[in-house]
């Protein structure tokens, strides 16, 4: 079994976003949503974040941006409404963002889960680890050197979120099913940026996976140069 995913890396921090033409894409739910951020910055992340997300699905489908048929499963995850598109022109797809760092990974052959972290100190990381940790994951974290404990800890977090998200199901599950559930998975680690880990998780057991990793530009310019950006480069056809 084969299966290829796109993941586009938006950088959040760079200067001269309006987020408010992002925003002014959202449907009214998603308006809510943002609105539930105690602070600006994560609501102007949010807007351009699912924007975007509305720039690259309308591209797909042959639809404006604001037009495009969002929905919620449990949990917050966006998901296209039943019965939109069919084949390629209706992928699956995911998000994640971590601070200014967001990435958007998309399949037209299963579910797919993507997940982003920046690595930042932690002053309880085993404590954390004994709550979130299946006992193979949490025995493997004491063997890990002083200086590589955090890196691990935020690797192997982003592979059980990238895992949750790929079988439609949350971290609040117990830490030990979803490790399980997870071999039904094929799971690919990636470094999205300086500082930062990230894992991609696909249906199907020993699928050969090939991944595209992509830095979308044009951000600067709104969703106009967003979609025109996207279409220079073939995306959509």
């Amino acid at each position: 079994m084969r299966a290829t995913v796109t993941v586009w890396l938006l950088d959040l921090g760079v200067p001269g976003v309006d987020a408010r033409s992002f925003e002014a894409l959202l449907d009214a739910d998603e308006l809510v949503r943002a609105a539930r951020f105690l602070r600006a910055v994560d609501r102007r992340r949010f807007a351009i974040v699912r924007g975007t997300l509305r720039c690259l699905l309308g591209a797909l489908l042959a639809v404006e941006p604001d037009r495009v048929p969002l929905t919620m499963e449990p949990g917050g995850r966006p998901t296209l409404a039943p019965g939109c598109g069919s084949g390629a022109r209706a992928p699956w797809f995911s998000v994640s963002h971590s601070e200014d760092l967001a990435a958007l990974a998309f399949s037209s052959s299963g579910r797919v889960g993507v997940d982003i972290e920046r690595i930042r100190p932690l002053p309880d990381l085993g404590g954390l680890a004994a709550v979130a940790f299946a006992p193979p994951q949490r025995a493997a974290l004491e063997t890990v050197p002083a200086e590589g404990r955090e890196h691990f800890f935020y690797l192997t977090w982003c592979r059980y979120e990238a895992s949750g998200k790929a079988l439609g199901v949350g971290l609040g599950l117990d830490p030990e099913y979803l490790a399980e559930a997870a071999r039904h998975l094929t799971v690919l680690d990636f470094a999205p940026a300086p500082g930062y880990v990230g894992a991609l998780a696909v249906e199907g057991p020993r699928t050969r996976l090939t991944a595209a990793f992509r830095r979308l530009e044009g951000l600067q310019g709104g969703p106009g140069l967003v979609l025109r950006w996207l279409a220079e480069r073939g995306w959509g056809r």
